[in-house]
């Protein structure tokens, strides 16, 4: 998602919200990891097997 790692830690120690944006691609990606992964380019499963 492109955030410091300081910002995952306020995110998860509740002194700070992700933005919109990055609240629903947290949801995507909880949802289907695969289709983050899709997305961002990343060969599939069954390629990087080959």
């Amino acid at each position: 998602m492109n955030v410091a790692p300081s910002t995952v830690r306020l995110w998860t120690s509740g002194a700070a919200q992700p933005s919109g944006t990055a609240r629903r691609l947290m949801q995507i990606y909880e949802t289907g990891p695969e289709i983050v992964g899709k997305i961002a380019g990343e060969p599939s499963a069954d390629r990087r097997d080959s």
